[in-house]
C-alpha cells in the first residue's frame, strides 16, 4: 500500500516473528495516508475482524493494506494469460521471415516484454466479405500511447493498433460508396496487420494531398481533441482552456482545434525543452506554458487567471496531478479526461468542485464507435473538412518508423521523451519476427468444403486433424453414412468423441448440391466443418 518499497522491511520482520512464535497472534496494518478518521476507521474493522476470528477459534488475516482507500488483505491468483504467453514462447519456434503478401497481425509472446513482439499467421480475412464490408490492405499504422499500455500488460485487452491508412482491395456485394483501389483512412480497432476487414462506417476517404502516413496520424489524435472540445466540454470563443501533455499528438491536435474555435490556451509539458516547440509552431506565450510533473501548475494557472480558474482541462494526468488539474477549474468548468487511468482505478475527486457547476466527464472513442454509430465517421469527415480548409496541420515532429523497428518506436513512446506522432509505415519487404503456432480454425463456406476433392482415406486423417485442433463440430458425408459394422469407422468416431468432437454422419450424396443444402440446413450446428468431398479420378 506503501509507495516506497522500504516500508516492506516491516512486512518481513512480522513474518518473522509469526514463524518464531506461532501462539502470538501479530496483525499488521499498512495505510496510505495518515488522515485520522479513515485510519481509525480501518484499525477498528482490522482489530474487530482478528478478534471475532480468534474468540471461533478460526484462522485469521495475519496483514492488511489499504489500497485506494479500500481494505485489503494479500491473496495470490493464477496469471492465466502469463502461462498462456509462456506456453506459446516455449513450444512455437520463430522465424524471420520477409513480409512480403502474408496475412499477419502483430502480437506479444510474453506480455511486458516488448522484445517477445511478433507477428502470426492472420485467419481473420478469409471469410467472405459480409455485402456492406470491405478488406483494406494496410499501408500505414498511428502508434499511441494505448498500444503501449496493452503491450506492457498495463490493459488486457489484447487489441493493438487503433488507427490506419490503406487501400481497399475488396468489397462486399452491397458496397456503393467504396470501390476497389480506394485510398481509405479509418479508426478501426486491432488494426496492427497487414490486411483488416473493414465496414463502410468505418471508412473515410483519404485525400488526395495527404500520404497514407499523414492519414494515418490523424484519426484517433484529432477526433479524440474534436469530440472533446465540441461535443463534450462545448468549447466557446474567449473561453480558456488548458491542455496536458499538450506536445503529445493529442496535445497538438487540441491545441489547434481550441486555437480555431477562439479559446485562449494554456499548456504543460513535463521537461523545458518542449515549450519551444509551442512557442514556434503554435505562438504559445511562454508564461502560459506550464510544468506538469508535479503541481505546481495549478497556482500559476489561478495566478494567471486572476484566481478564475480555466473553462476547460483535457487532462491525461493521475492521481494528485488530477486533483490539482480538477483545481484549476473556473464556476461552470469542465474537466475532460482522456488518460482514464483514474477512473480504471475507481480512485475519488473532492467534491467541493461540484458546488461551482463544474463538471468531470472521461471520453473513451472506442465506446462511441461501439454505441454511437456513425458518430465517428462523421467526426473523421468534420477533421478532414479543418484539413482541407487550412484550419489543421499535422503533429509535428511526425515520426515515420518502418516495420522492423516496432519495438523501438514503442519503447520511444513509452519512454516520455517523445513528442509529436508515431506512424509505422507497413514495409512489405520487412523481415520481421513471425511465430509459427498454430492457430485457432476458421469456419469456412458450405461451397469451399465442397470444392475440397478427397478420397475416403484422406477424409479420415482430415477429420483426425480437425480433431486435433480443437474442432468441436464436424460433419462427415458420405453416400450410405455411418456404417455399424465398419471397423475403421468406428475406431475414427470412437476417437473423436473422446476428444470431445461432436460428429454426425448423415448419408448425402456429395454431386447433389440440392440434396447437400437440404441436409446442412438440418444437421449443421452454427459452426460447422465439413470434411468430405468428391473425388473423380480423369
Amino acid at each position: 500500500a506503501c509507495a516506497s518499497p522500504d516500508y516492506a522491511v516491516g512486512d518481513g520482520l512480522f513474518r518473522v516473528f509469526r514463524n518464531e512464535n506461532s501462539k502470538i497472534a501479530l496483525v499488521s496494518l499498512a495505510l496510505e495516508e495518515c488522515r485520522l478518521s479513515s485510519a481509525v476507521r480501518f484499525i477498528w474493522r482490522t482489530f474487530s475482524r482478528t478478534a471475532h476470528c480468534l474468540s471461533r477459534n478460526i484462522d485469521y488475516e495475519p496483514e492488511y493494506s489499504e489500497v485506494e482507500g479500500r481494505l485489503c488483505v494479500n491473496r495470490i491468483s493464477r496469471a492465466q494469460y502469463l502461462d498462456e504467453a509462456v506456453f506459446k514462447r516455449t513450444e512455437h519456434p520463430i522465424l524471420q521471415e520477409t513480409v512480403g503478401d502474408k496475412k499477419l497481425k502483430l502480437g506479444i509472446r510474453i506480455p511486458g516484454l516488448l522484445d517477445t513482439l511478433e507477428w502470426s499467421e492472420d485467419t481473420s480475412t478469409q471469410a467472405p466479405l459480409a455485402e456492406y464490408e470491405t478488406l483494406v490492405e494496410v499501408q500505414a499504422v498511428g502508434l499511441n500511447f494505448k498500444d503501449c499500455l496493452t503491450l506492457l500488460c498495463c490493459m488486457h485487452d489484447g487489441r493493438i493498433g487503433c488507427e490506419c491508412s490503406g487501400i481497399v482491395v475488396k468489397v462486399g456485394m452491397n458496397v456503393q460508396e467504396f470501390r476497389v483501389g480506394d485510398r481509405v483512412i479509418a479508426r478501426l480497432e486491432n488494426c496492427f496487420r497487414t490486411r483488416i476487414r473493414a465496414n463502410i462506417g468505418e471508412l473515410v476517404h483519404l485525400p488526395e494531398d495527404l500520404s497514407f502516413t499523414e492519414g494515418a496520424a490523424i484519426p484517433t489524435c484529432y477526433c479524440t481533441a474534436y469530440y472533446c472540445f465540441y461535443n463534450t466540454a462545448r468549447l466557446q470563443k474567449g473561453e480558456t482552456v488548458m491542455i496536458h501533455a499538450a506536445t503529445g499528438g493529442t496535445g497538438q491536435a487540441a491545441i489547434q482545434i481550441a486555437q480555431h474555435i477562439g479559446a485562449e490556451v494554456y499548456a504543460t509539458v513535463g521537461t523545458p525543452v518542449k515549450k519551444r516547440p509551442l512557442m514556434d509552431v503554435y505562438g504559445l506565450q511562454e508564461p502560459h506554458i506550464l510544468h506538469s510533473r508535479d503541481t505546481s501548475f495549478s497556482d500559476a494557472i489561478r495566478l494567471l487567471t486572476g484566481g478564475k480558474g480555466v473553462d476547460v482541462v483535457l487532462n491525461t494526468l493521475s492521481g494528485k496531478l488530477l486533483e490539482a488539474s480538477w483545481d484549476c477549474l473556473a464556476p461552470l468548468g469542465r474537466l475532460i479526461d482522456i488518460g482514464h487511468k483514474d477512473t480504471i482505478s475507481r480512485n475519488s475527486l473532492p467534491m467541493n468542485q461540484f458546488t461551482k457547476s463544474a463538471v468531470f466527464a472521461a471520453v473513451d472513442l472506442t465506446l462511441i464507435k461501439q454505441y454511437r454509430a456513425g458518430l465517428d465517421k462523421q467526426l473523421m469527415s468534420d477533421v478532414l473538412r479543418l484539413f482541407a480548409q487550412g484550419k489543421l496541420k499535422l503533429q509535428n515532429p511526425l515520426h515515420v518508423t518502418f516495420l522492423a523497428d516496432v519495438e523501438g518506436a514503442l519503447r520511444f513512446l513509452s519512454s516520455g521523451k517523445s513528442s509529436g506522432k508515431i506512424v509505422i509505415t507497413m514495409d512489405h519487404m520487412a523481415t520481421v519476427p513471425v511465430s509459427t503456432a498454430i492457430h485457432s480454425l476458421t469456419t469456412l463456406t458450405l461451397e469451399d468444403y465442397c470444392r475440397i476433392s478427397v478420397t475416403i482415406g484422406i477424409g479420415r486423417e482430415i477429420a483426425r486433424w480437425l480433431g486435433r485442433r480443437r474442432a468441436r463440430h464436424l460433419i462427415l458425408h458420405s453416400r450410405s453414412g455411418h456404417k455399424v459394422d465398419d471397423t475403421k469407422d468406428g475406431k475414427l468416431l470412437a476417437d473423436l468423441g473422446a476428444s470431445g468432437v461432436n460428429v454426425q454422419c448423415p448419408a448425402c450424396d456429395i454431386p447433389d448440391i440440392s440434396a447437400l443444402r437440404k441436409k446442412q440446413s438440418q444437421t449443421a450446428p452454427p459452426s460447422c466443418l465439413l470434411s468430405k468431398g468428391v473425388y473423380r479420378p480423369r
